[in-house]
Formats: C-alpha cells, sequence, structure tokens
C-alpha cells in the first residue's frame, strides 16, 4: 500500500514539474520576461487580518440571520450576536 501512494506522489510531482518547465521553457523561447514570485511578509500578514475581519463580519450576519430564521417569539434558540 505504502508503494502504490509513494508512486502516485511521485508521478503527480513529475507531472507538476515536467508541465511547470514546459512553461518555463516557452517562455525562454519567446524571449518573455521571467518574474519571480516575492514573498512579502508584511503584505501577507495585512492579507491575513483582513481576511480574518472579513470572516468574522460574516459570522456575525450568519448569527443574525439564523437569529431572525428560529424566531418564534421569544427567545428561545437565540444566539448571542
Amino acid at each position: 500500500m505504502e508503494t502504490i501512494l509513494t508512486c502516485t506522489v511521485f508521478g503527480v510531482f513529475l507531472c507538476i514539474s515536467f508541465f511547470m518547465g514546459a512553461k518555463l521553457g516557452q517562455k525562454v523561447s519567446s524571449n518573455q520576461e521571467i518574474k519571480l514570485p516575492t514573498l512579502n511578509p508584511v503584505k501577507i500578514a495585512k492579507e491575513y487580518k483582513e481576511d480574518k475581519k472579513a470572516k468574522d463580519e460574516l459570522d456575525k450576519y450568519n448569527t443574525v440571520l439564523s437569529n431572525i430564521e428560529n424566531y418564534d417569539g421569544t427567545s428561545n434558540n437565540q444566539k448571542e450576536v
């Protein structure tokens, strides 16, 4: 079982490597500029904070909507917002 998994992972790696190499080769043959992605930790942290803030707001709105849906005239089945 381990050999099947290992062969599968290795095969996927080979396919990805082949297609990345082919794409790079096409860029080199057509004299296009090759740009490497730069990792900016500050930018990544800001995007993470924005995503977290958006997720928190979405959770709040979903809670309000579920409270409206579960309203039966009493405070039963209501969640704190």
